[in-house]
């Protein structure tokens, strides 16, 4: 379910490093390197300082292998933007109040038919709330 864009809360470098991790079980920053260097050029620096930071943000997990540290995604794509989404309405309800939760009244009222059909599935599947 995952579009472009969706994942607005990392910088340009870290949702690369992130989608390479989100589809593999684990990799090593050499892996990671080596993924991004058929498309750009990166120092291994680069992307073993990114890498560290994503572990503090705790979306990676790493643990020593050998002499190398294997990383391993926190949490699913998916989960993370949920995290992220609820993050984002929060902080709009606690600014605006009542006018952006009507405002997002207004959007699911002309939200395209098969949008409203998902979402109704998604509250049923978190039993209505």
């Amino acid at each position: 379910m995952p579009t472009a864009g969706r994942s607005s809360q990392l910088g340009p470098l870290e949702k690369k490093i992130m989608d390479l991790l989100w589809r593999r079980r684990d990799a090593t920053v050499r892996w990671v390197v080596d993924r991004l260097q058929q498309r750009e050029e990166i120092a291994y620096t680069t992307v073993m300082t990114v890498m560290g930071r994503l572990v503090e943000k705790r979306l990676l997990s790493r643990e020593a292998v050998g002499r190398a540290y294997v990383y391993r995604a926190a949490k699913t794509e998916d989960e993370f933007l949920a995290e992220k989404s609820k993050d984002r309405v929060q902080a709009l309800v606690a600014d605006f109040g009542d006018m952006a939760l009507a405002h997002f009244a207004e959007e699911i009222e002309h939200a395209d038919p098969e949008r409203i059909e998902r979402l109704a599935k998604f509250l049923e599947q978190r039993g209505g709330r």
